[in-house]
This record gives C-alpha cells, sequence and structure tokens, in this order.
C-alpha cells in the first residue's frame, strides 16, 4: 500500500512579490498530497488539482501552520504560531482573504527579528501596518524580540505606536535599549487599554529621552509590569501603585528597590533581583517609614550585591504565601533573626519558603521550620550547617510533635561530607508519619566542591538505596514520593529547581 506525506512546493522567498502586487496561490505556495513515489509525476498533478479544489475549506490556522512548517530553520529557529496571520497574509491573495476572515487569528502577534530570513523580505513596518489596519478593532497582544538590533525595528516600532491603544499586552525585548525611544515617543500617552507590559533590553545606552518620562505612568489598567534591563528605570516612570504583579530584574540598586516597592501597595507578587551598588544614595541610618502590605502573596528577592536585610523591620507582609530569599554575591550573606524569620514565623498562610546560600542560626533556622504548620514546600541551601544534627533535630521533632504535616516538596542542597543517615531518617519520618499530608517529592542535591571530603555519588546512591521502598514507582510503589538527585558544583542555583518544581 503506498504511503502518503504532504509535499510543500514553494518558491524562493526572497523573489516573491511585493505586497501590492497580487500572487495566485500557485505562484509562492501549493499544498500537494501526493504518492511518495518521485516518478509518479502524473499522479502527483492530479492529486494537486484536486487539493487545489478544496484548499477554501481549510482552517486558516491549518493553512498558518503549513506555512510556517515550509520554512527553511536556521539554527533551529522558526517562526512561532502567532506569527503566522503576520507572515501568511503576504504570500498570497487567497491567503490574504481567508486569514482576514479569520478574526481570532489576529488577536496575537508575535514577530522574533532572528527569523528574518525566513520570511518575505520587505518591509517589517509595511506588515505591522498591514496587520493593524486589516484585522478588525479588537484588543491586541503583541511581542517582538530583537536580539540581532535589526535597523528595521525602530521603523516598525512607530508604525505599531498609533495602535497602542488597543494594546492590552506588549512585549518587547531587544539588546539596545534604543530600539524603544522611537516606538515610546510616538505612542506617548496612548496605553489607556495596556494591562501587561514587559521590556527587557541588555544595554543601556544613553536616550535622547528626559529622565524619568511619564510615557507609562497614565497606563490606567495597568496591573502586571515585567522590566529586565538596564537604566530603564532611569529613564521611563511607571503607576507602581496600582501593579498588582511587578518583576524588576538587572541594574537595580538597594535605594532604587526600595523607592519603589515603597511605592508598590496594592502589589501581590514582586520578584526582584538587586544587582548594582552604583548611585545608591540610602541613607547610613536605614530609616524608612513602615508600611504594610496587605495584598503581597509572593515575595522573592535575589541579592547579587550588599544589601541591608534589616530594611525588613519595616515592612508587615502578613499574607506571604511564597518567599523566596537567594544570595548570589560572593559574601555569604547573615540572616539575623530579627530580620525576616519574625515575620513568618508568625505567618499563618505561608506555604513556600526558600532559603539559599545564606548563613543561618541553626536554632533559628529549625524554630522557623517547626513553627510554620503551613509550610508545602521547603528549599534550602545553607551554608555553615552542622546537617547531621539538623536532620537529627528534625526526625526527633516530627515523631514527637505534629509539625510538618502539609510539606509535600522538600528541597535541599548539601555538602558531600553529609552523614546520609541522618537524612534518610528524616524522610523516612516525613515519609512515614501518620499525622502527615503526603510527601510528594524530594529533591537531594550534594555539592562537590573542589578539594572537599566526601564522595557526592556514594552519598546519593546510599540514600537512594535506603529509600526504594518509599520512592515512587508505579508497580512496587505508586503511592511513593517522586525523588531526583544530583551532583552540583559551586556555581549550583537553587532557583532554577524552584522553577520545575
Amino acid at each position: 500500500m503506498p504511503s502518503f506525506a504532504l509535499r510543500l512546493i514553494q518558491s524562493d522567498i526572497a523573489s516573491n512579490p511585493a505586497p501590492d502586487e497580487v500572487a495566485r496561490p500557485s505562484d509562492s505556495l501549493a499544498v500537494v498530497l501526493s504518492n511518495s513515489h518521485d516518478d509518479d509525476v502524473d499522479g502527483n498533478s492530479t492529486l494537486y488539482l484536486e487539493r487545489r479544489s478544496t484548499n477554501t475549506s481549510l482552517p486558516a490556522e491549518i493553512l498558518g501552520y503549513i506555512f510556517l512548517c515550509s520554512l527553511h530553520m536556521y539554527k533551529r529557529i522558526r517562526p512561532r504560531f502567532d506569527e503566522a496571520p503576520l507572515v501568511f497574509c503576504h504570500v498570497c491573495s487567497f491567503w490574504r482573504r481567508t486569514a482576514l476572515g479569520t478574526s481570532r487569528l489576529w488577536g496575537s502577534l508575535s514577530f522574533d527579528t532572528r527569523c528574518y530570513k525566513h520570511v518575505p523580505t520587505w518591509d517589517v513596518a509595511q506588515l505591522f501596518t498591514f496587520w493593524l489596519r486589516n484585522g478588525t478593532p479588537h484588543p491586541l497582544v503583541f511581542s517582538m524580540i530583537d536580539k540581532l538590533s535589526s535597523p528595521s525595528t525602530p521603523d516598525a516600532l512607530r508604525a505599531v505606536a498609533p495602535f497602542s491603544d488597543r494594546l492590552i499586552e506588549l512585549n518587547l525585548c531587544g539588546q539596545s535599549l534604543a530600539f524603544l525611544e522611537p516606538f515610546l515617543n510616538t505612542a506617548n500617552g496612548r496605553f489607556n487599554r495596556l494591562r501587561i507590559l514587559v521590556l527587557d533590553t541588555a544595554e543601556g545606552d544613553q536616550l535622547k529621552l528626559e529622565p524619568n518620562v511619564p510615557i507609562l505612568s497614565d497606563a490606567p489598567s495597568l496591573q502586571v509590569l515585567g522590566i529586565r534591563g538596564s537604566r530603564i528605570l532611569e529613564y521611563l516612570s511607571f503607576p507602581w501603585s496600582q501593579l498588582s504583579v511587578l518583576l524588576l530584574d538587572r541594574d537595580l540598586n538597594p535605594f532604587g528597590w526600595h523607592s519603589v516597592f515603597s511605592q508598590c501597595i496594592n502589589l501581590q507578587s514582586g520578584t526582584f533581583t538587586i544587582d548594582s551598588d552604583e548611585n545608591d544614595e540610602s541613607d547610613d541610618d536605614n530609616t524608612y517609614d513602615a508600611k504594610t502590605y496587605e495584598k503581597l502573596t509572593a515575595f522573592k528577592l535575589t541579592l547579587e550585591t550588599d544589601f541591608d536585610l534589616a530594611v525588613f523591620g519595616n515592612f508587615e507582609l502578613p499574607n506571604l504565601h511564597t518567599f523566596h530569599l537567594v544570595n548570589r554575591h560572593w559574601d555569604t550573606v547573615e540572616l539575623d533573626v530579627i530580620d525576616v524569620f519574625e515575620q513568618l514565623q508568625l505567618n499563618d498562610h505561608l506555604q513556600d519558603l526558600a532559603l539559599a546560600n545564606l548563613v543561618i542560626d541553626p536554632e533559628d533556622l529549625i524554630s522557623m521550620i517547626t513553627s510554620v504548620q503551613s509550610l508545602i514546600r521547603l528549599a534550602l541551601d545553607v551554608q555553615g550547617l552542622d546537617f547531621s544534627e539538623f536532620f537529627d533535630e528534625l526526625h526527633a521533632a516530627i515523631m514527637d510533635e505534629s509539625i510538618l504535616v502539609n510539606l509535600s516538596s522538600f528541597i535541599i542542597c548539601v555538602p558531600s561530607d553529609l552523614d546520609e543517615s541522618s537524612f534518610i531518617r528524616f524522610i523516612q519520618s516525613l515519609s512515614q508519619c501518620e499525622r502527615r499530608q503526603h510527601l510528594g517529592e524530594v529533591s537531594l542535591f550534594v555539592r562537590a566542591w573542589v578539594g572537599f571530603p566526601g564522595d557526592p555519588q556514594r552519598i546519593i546512591d546510599n540514600v537512594r538505596m535506603h529509600l526504594k521502598d518509599l520512592i515512587y514507582d508505579k508497580d512496587t510503589c505508586p503511592d511513593g514520593f517522586i525523588f531526583t538527585a544530583d551532583t552540583v558544583d559551586e556555581a549550583f542555583d537553587i532557583r532554577s529547581v524552584l522553577v520545575r518544581t
């Protein structure tokens, strides 16, 4: 029985006519359901004619997907499916009519300049203008990625700017901060519907904009803001008080963080990376006004520079569900009980706690862990701790008291000199205690320091062997926990595990 394949006959994209020239379907792209024998020319021709007569019934999404699949890949990069409306509606008049008649195709568009070689070569600004003018007038989601600093990007974004009042989500990612300037100048004051904004730049070059231009501070619907990039906060101001979700990453100093955070009175989720000590205008006394963040449920802070954690004494975070504190600075941070622990111990809602590359007094750490009954996930990568004693104390507490009763996920990074027997007893008590909820996941990472005693792989093998009756197996232990273990080096970042889990 002959096999059949979907063959795409495509002319060279670079030789396509300009967008104002009308092309026939057979001139640029045709779909052929053909016999796999290449010498059956007549059969292929017949099948082509049959398929050509029924193409009009294919959903536009299918046509777009076929077109994208026909593009050659360059370093495994191909336009995403939400780029299809812009790309395939320019292939020929038939496809253009089909795309324009399918309004759901026009709600979202993503464009990546790394794919320029694989799309029609006419000006990208004309493509954007065509999309915006011909699509039905509904809210738009627009994303543009320009990692190559394409010279056509500023003009392309300038074409989008007049339609910014229809944008509900905007994601702009570029190598240089300068690629934003034409767009922001043209779109000033037009972001009435914008709810989600992400700006990502790698280079903080000088702009012609005045500092703190209120281009985006008058966006009345803005709720979610993500900023990754140098000097963006220097040039743009935002409506901090109305934000519910905020991510600030790169080129953020402690004073800048506090200045922003103190205005985010309605914040529900905040993720911050403090990595700069330049232009730190904070005073020596750290005398900040006390504030209560009733709505804040998730707070994630990564430190890559010196930061005084005593500032947390000025904030009340009564409803936190998630608290992540990760230190990536060369100098290990000593976490004192008065900085954070007092609030966490009194929190009745905390479910997700992660502490990494911190020095913590063992008694303080055990006291906090055992007092927070609501914990569901616990991730630890702490320094200077006697882990054998730590696990033994937790094991004894679990046997004697109702602690960690809701813990479902336990993630920890330990040194290679660990006495694994204490860890095994602790996990056994977590898994077998009848007063507890079901333990769903255990992740063990053993850090292999150069010249440090111990055998990380031996530790992992012994742990796996002694816990084999508790580890999930669809046949022998369907109610067991999922066990993940690996050896890591000093560069290990526990955040990568938190994202996966």
